[in-house]
């Protein structure tokens, strides 16, 4: 059905038009959404095609290309290139904070997504700076009672609660205090 639609689309729009970019996004997520080798190239292949279309017609510092990029970056993890889709995330984490802005939504995902795949590749040291800068983003914005600011701090625990990250990390000076016992001023 979706691939109908892409090749009417492509029968009624010229080469690299925006319409054709959006239904080759729609077909590229019903792809990556059948979970086999194949479909990941295939979905890989429209993603790439929107992506040229949405830099050309758009530039890369547009809503769209940062969203074809992320769905690149899922693409690579799933298919095991997680260096690639490290890459691909780091570079847009700049053109994200200049369109989104510093503490915004789309920029804490994007560390939290590094922070997962240096996670899953056993690089927790890499992973606990990511996770800090996203616990640093979503305090900002949503402040500490948050459920994704909690869920990112159950996180950094769990990571700091690694004998061999925790002598390695020193904790900043607000940690270090809000670590430390409630003073009582009620002398008994």
């Amino acid at each position: 059905m979706f691939l109908q639609a892409h090749s009417i689309a492509s029968a009624n729009y010229s080469e690299g038009s925006v319409e054709l970019a959006e239904t080759a996004c729609v077909l590229a997520n019903a792809y990556s959404n059948v979970g086999q080798m194949d479909a990941d190239t295939s979905a890989e292949s429209y993603l790439l095609e929107a992506l040229t279309t949405y830099q050309s017609e758009y530039g890369p510092n547009h809503e769209k290309t940062l969203t074809v990029n992320d769905e690149m970056a899922r693409l690579a993890v799933r298919m095991e290139r997680q260096e690639e889709a490290i890459a691909i995330l780091r570079r847009s984490l700049s053109a994200k904070t200049e369109v989104f802005g510093p503490f915004c939504d789309q920029v804490a995902n994007t560390h939290k997504m590094i922070g997962s795949i240096h996670l899953s590749q056993s690089q927790l040291t890499k992973a606990l700076k990511a996770f800090r800068k996203c616990y640093s983003i979503e305090s900002t914005s949503y402040g500490a009672h948050h459920r994704r600011t909690r869920e990112s701090l159950r996180t950094i625990d769990l990571l700091m609660a690694n004998p061999a990250i925790a002598n390695s990390m020193t904790k900043s000076r607000t940690e270090e205090i809000s670590s430390r016992p409630r003073f009582n001023t009620i002398i008994r």
